[in-house]
């Protein structure tokens, strides 16, 4: 744990963040999956999530899935 507390890791981890973040704006130039995806990772629910965006529960449950395949997909660090 104390390796992540490091000025290197943080930038690292932020790096690898926005790349990721990049590759959900390449698949969805309207920028939704990136605003579920943040949201996602502030720890809001998916209801939350739906109702902040005014869509279903389910449409953010299966944007969040595509979101875990796109990310697992990417083996770029």
């Amino acid at each position: 744990l104390e390796r992540f507390q490091s000025p290197q890791a943080a930038i690292e981890i932020a790096d690898l963040l926005e790349h990721l973040l990049r590759k959900l704006d390449t698949e969805d130039p309207t920028g939704e999956l990136r605003q579920i995806a943040i949201l996602h990772l502030e720890d809001h629910s998916a209801s939350s999530i739906a109702k902040t965006l005014r869509r279903r529960k389910t449409t953010v449950l299966i944007s969040l899935r595509l979101i875990r395949s796109l990310w697992e997909q990417d083996q770029t660090p």
